[in-house]
């Protein structure tokens, strides 16, 4: 292990640090419709999706795909979407504190 990956390792994942659900998936291209807890949030980034099938949670920051079955919270969207480990999400995201 390198010394860039054992420094980011020696953190922890602040939940608190997240965005806001809507402004997560709208930053990231989705366009959110009704309001309630489950939105349609549009086609998956996933595979090859021909109808809006991206279902949001706003209350809990969960998506799931009703076509394809692909689950998660925007850590795991995140990791899913652009190839990164954990560590390397909750970076991303703004949500990783290192610790000294």
């Amino acid at each position: 292990m390198d010394a860039k990956n054992t420094r980011s390792i020696r953190g922890r994942f602040r939940r608190d640090l997240l965005q806001d659900s809507r402004t997560f998936y709208t930053s990231e291209g989705f366009h959110l419709q009704r309001s309630g807890p489950w939105v349609e949030a549009g086609k998956c980034p996933f595979h090859d999706d021909h109808q809006p099938s991206f279902r949001v949670n706003l209350e809990t920051g969960r998506a799931r795909c009703m076509s394809c079955g692909w689950s998660g919270d925007v850590v795991a969207f995140t990791q899913q979407r652009y190839h990164l480990s954990f560590v390397e999400a909750c970076e991303r995201l703004g949500a990783w504190e290192v610790r000294p």
